[in-house]
């Protein structure tokens, strides 16, 4: 082969080399670009958080007791339809409470309590005196399963309740089908019968501090003993 043609397939294999990748200042240009862009959106969702200063004014608080997994994609507990069907994409971190706020951006929020009276009240209050939202005109709205008596509604059946009596967490079973030997329906939570004591849970903690004479005593103190 002659000088001139190998001159020429290396000129040219030299023009493909550089059209098959992309030039580094592109590259370079592209990723630029990319960052910014992330850094922008971000910037963008800060601004529409709520602060003290400039608080969101909550038109409607919806609260649930529980979630089964993730607040959406999986199989739903009380909160996750309110979360997809209502396009709640903002979160906004609570802290002291059982869950984050989720909000559609029109002034609805909704969040998860946790269920019994400490969860509730701890989460409740944590949104309450939190600066960042303005309750002052809000509609509150709490949403969740329960029981019904057959005579009164059916399975599926929607209710509006005008007043709630909080008999804590428990199950009950209509008077009508308990066995003959039980004197209530109302089953504690976990328990198979009434009046049974709660399973041991390795992760709770219960504290005697009084001594034979009296006086209170901490950590080493004979009265003092963690179950």
């Amino acid at each position: 082969m002659s000088a001139r043609k190998k001159t020429k397939l290396c000129q040219a294999s030299q023009w493909i080399a550089q059209i098959s990748r992309p030039p580094l200042r592109f590259l370079g240009l592209s990723l630029a670009i990319f960052f910014l862009a992330s850094a922008s959106k971000a910037d963008d969702l800060s601004h529409k958080l709520p602060t003290p200063d400039h608080p969101l004014k909550v038109k409607v608080v919806i609260l649930t007791t529980f979630e089964i997994g993730a607040d959406t994609g999986d199989t739903p507990g009380e909160f996750q339809y309110w979360v997809e069907r209502r396009k709640m994409d903002t979160i906004i971190p609570l802290a002291n409470a059982f869950h984050d706020i989720r909000t559609d951006g029109t002034g609805v929020i909704a969040t998860v309590t946790g269920m019994a009276t400490a969860n509730a009240a701890s989460s409740v209050m944590a949104l309450g005196t939190d600066p960042r939202f303005d309750l002052s005109r809000a509609y509150w709205i709490v949403a969740g399963i329960a029981g019904i008596n057959p005579s009164r509604g059916s399975l599926g059946s929607a209710v509006w309740a005008d007043c709630v009596v909080d008999g804590d967490v428990a199950y009950e079973i209509d008077s009508r089908e308990i066995p003959g030997s039980w004197s209530t329906g109302v089953i504690p939570w976990e328990r198979t019968k009434p009046y049974e004591e709660p399973r041991a849970n390795r992760h709770a903690a219960v504290i005697l501090v009084r001594s034979g004479s009296g006086r209170f005593g901490g950590p080493g103190h004979p009265g003092y003993r963690l179950g």
